[in-house]
């Protein structure tokens, strides 16, 4: 944050500002977790959004290279994630959660950047836009932007389950 305090950022609205200070929100974050509120408007929140994707996109590449140079195989590693997974979506059999695993970890990952990448976030992203303009529709017809802290973007509930449970999962 003190990066922000001593530069000066002619270009950089101050939506995107807060965006980047409540960096720590997402939609599928449990209350506790989010340190600093949801960003007041919705370009901030599609900051903080993107600013949480990457991260954990960058975290689950780490994870598979490391998984890839060690002598564990993906097989254990979306074993786990799908266990996880269970836990959190409660409801979710072991069977779903293999499928919604290949949304975010495909089986065909090896480990690089690449099309595994692209397939995951794709899916978490189209799945933010299309479950936010859903929820959007109904609960705020006409688009009034201040609105925004009542009616924030959102995912899916499975995709919320699945953000949620591949944060826990990289944490421990």
């Amino acid at each position: 944050m003190r990066v922000i305090r001593l530069k000066r950022f002619e270009s950089v609205t101050d939506d995107t500002l807060d965006g980047i200070k409540r960096h720590s929100w997402g939609p599928w974050k449990p209350a506790d977790k989010v340190k600093f509120g949801i960003p007041r408007t919705y370009e901030g929140q599609a900051v903080a959004i993107s600013d949480q994707v990457a991260g954990l996109s960058h975290d689950i590449e780490d994870i598979l290279v490391g998984w890839r140079e060690s002598e564990h195989n993906l097989s254990k590693l979306r074993t786990g994630f799908a266990r996880k997974l269970q836990e959190v979506g409660n409801s979710v059999s072991y069977s779903e959660a293999e499928q919604l695993v290949d949304r975010i970890l495909p089986s065909n990952a090896d480990g690089l950047p690449g099309r595994a990448r692209a397939q995951r976030l794709g899916a978490i992203l189209g799945d933010v836009v299309s479950a936010s303009l859903r929820r959007l529709n109904r609960d705020n017809p006409r688009g009034r932007v201040d609105r925004a802290r009542q009616v924030p973007l959102c995912t899916s509930a499975k995709m919320g389950w699945r953000l949620q449970a591949c944060e826990e999962y990289i944490e421990e």
